[in-house]
């Protein structure tokens, strides 16, 4: 009995160790879940290709194109980006296919003289090899002005036949 005790001791020692030097290995629960946003990068500016023709993304990684006012600024979390114009295109770095990303992107640009700049952040999801297009320019457009629908309740009255003659 002795020996079949001192053996079952052995073991458990042993089954201890192992999962404690496994338990070390892998990343805590909370750094599991939480999924891991690598940063955007700007492809680099090429010179104009006579076709119309854009370069096939790097396989897995996952393309955010966004429209925005020509002078706005856009900040990917806290990283302000380069690029200029209208259009604005950004590439992450290989990514896990199937998993889901998120970022956070803001964008400023100037209202008018003297006011404060218009400033919008927005959070959204990324996949590897799929591209998100997200277009702030309706939000930089100025407001429209309201017309009544219906006609005015009150007629009008035909020029020259005032209540006072």
């Amino acid at each position: 009995m002795k020996a079949a005790s001192r053996t079952m001791l052995v073991l458990a020692v042993e089954l201890v160790a192992c999962a404690s030097w496994v338990a070390a290995q892998q990343p805590a629960k909370n750094e599991a879940q939480k999924p891991t946003t690598p940063k955007l990068t700007q492809p680099p500016s090429a010179p104009a290709k006579t076709t119309a023709e854009k370069p096939a993304p790097p396989a897995n990684t996952a393309i955010v194109e966004l429209l925005v006012p020509v002078n706005a600024v856009v900040y990917f979390g806290e990283q302000k980006m380069t690029q200029t114009g209208e259009v604005r295109r950004y590439e992450s770095p290989p990514l896990e296919p199937g998993k889901v990303y998120v970022y956070k992107v803001k964008v400023t640009w100037p209202t008018a003289p003297g006011q404060k700049d218009f400033v919008i952040e927005h959070e959204f999801e990324v996949r590897a090899n799929q591209t998100t297009k997200i277009d702030f320019r309706p939000l930089a457009r100025p407001a429209q002005e309201v017309r009544p629908s219906r006609p005015s309740i009150f007629p009008r009255r035909p020029e020259g036949s005032g209540f006072f003659r």
